[in-house]
């Protein structure tokens, strides 16, 4: 493998590291617990053979994992719905545009 490749692997592992530490610091365990177990069903959708059907399942993962946390929160989906797909798309945009900086990289 690349030595490139294999320090930009490094440098990602040790950034999760930094965020696992800080959301464990910052947020409820509640929430984290959602985050975590969301994020991993969407990573794993990628492994899903089937075209689109992964694209399906990680989309569903992610928008689930939006509700959970409204109701851990306390707040009524359908009552904040605007709110809460502006955020989705948000934080969705703002997670995209850091992969195509790593990409860029």
């Amino acid at each position: 493998m690349d030595k490139d490749v294999i320090d930009l692997l490094k440098t990602a592992t040790e950034l999760v590291n930094s965020f696992n530490k800080k959301a464990d610091s910052y947020l409820p365990k509640k929430i984290v617990d959602i985050v975590r177990l969301h994020s991993g069903m969407a990573v794993a959708s990628s492994f899903i053979p089937v075209p689109g059907a992964d694209l399906a399942a990680c989309a569903t993962a992610i928008w689930s994992m939006y509700i959970r946390i409204n109701n851990a929160l306390g707040l009524s989906f359908s009552e904040n719905v605007m709110k809460t797909i502006a955020g989705g798309v948000a934080t969705n945009l703002s997670a995209y545009a850091v992969g195509l900086g790593m990409e860029v990289y």
